[in-house]
């Protein structure tokens, strides 16, 4: 058990930055980037979008964290748990 401490202490700390990422692509989404998708695609009107252009890699990229994120929220929540002795 005391080799997992650490992993546990380097997830907290991985998903406080995931955590920060995620945000500033939600608050990037709401603002600015349709303003650059614009700015990028008017350079050339023809150009085929890329899927990163579109939202939908955006919400799906977030939606899948979210569902990520539950799927640990259960798993934690089970392991905290407590154990019955018969």
């Amino acid at each position: 058990m005391s080799a997992d401490n650490p992993r546990l202490v380097e997830t907290t700390a991985w998903h406080s930055d995931a955590a920060d990422r995620a945000q500033r692509l939600q608050r990037y989404s709401e603002g600015r980037w349709l303003g650059d998708v614009d700015a990028v695609l008017g350079l050339d009107p023809h150009a085929v979008r890329p899927p990163v252009a579109g939202q939908d890699s955006i919400w799906e990229a977030l939606a899948e964290r979210d569902e990520q994120l539950r799927r640990l929220l259960v798993a934690i929540a089970t392991d905290l748990a407590p154990v019955s002795h018969p």
